[in-house]
């Protein structure tokens, strides 16, 4: 049984309908999963071409029962989505490409702020030497925490994300040119 709500325990990397996602469920029931998806603009109205980043944090452990296994589940119903534009992608990949060690503003992450609540995007070398550590990090106008949640990016998905990210950047900046609308 598997499906976005439900995956296995181990770690999973896989491209489904048009996104990548990462599950990374464990026995303490602190995982977390990412899906990246790249929106374009097709009918040209105006709004800007970007990647769409959910993360949900994991809300059920896994289990072993006596008719086969629980899989972990991850709750997507709470799940923080953040809109990454062309120098927010450039950002993530400073750090993917080993320029820097982190993103953003003084390498703490990439500040956005809406009408209703500011987010941090934190993106950042592991301290344990491999890999990478993908957070988000939500707060109210009133400064009260409403998502908090981070992913560890293994070396191997950090090859395919910097690829995603990189070809991202092209059809966010060409695809208009490559694919002209019909009069």
């Amino acid at each position: 049984m598997t499906n976005e709500h439900n995956e296995t325990t181990e770690r999973r990397t896989r491209p489904r309908n048009g996104r990548v996602a990462l599950y990374h469920a464990n026995t303490k029931g602190t995982g977390a999963a990412m899906r990246l998806e790249l929106k374009l603009n097709h009918d040209r109205d105006g709004r800007p071409d970007c990647f769409f980043l959910e993360m949900a944090n994991q809300k059920t452990k896994p289990c072993h029962e006596l008719n086969g296994r629980q899989l972990a589940t991850f709750d997507w119903e709470n799940k923080a989505i953040v809109k990454l534009d062309f120098g927010d992608v450039c950002e993530m990949l400073t750090v993917l490409e080993g320029n820097q060690t982190g993103a953003g503003n003084k390498q703490k992450g990439i500040y956005h702020e809406t009408g209703h609540a500011s987010t941090i995007i934190s993106l950042n070398k592991s301290d344990r030497g491999t890999g990478y550590v993908l957070g988000i990090s939500r707060k109210s106008k009133d400064g009260e925490e409403v998502f908090k949640g981070f992913i560890v990016v293994s070396e191997a998905e950090a090859i395919g994300l910097r690829s995603v990210l990189h070809t991202g950047l092209f059809f966010m900046s060409f695809h208009a040119s490559l694919y002209p609308v019909a009069a």
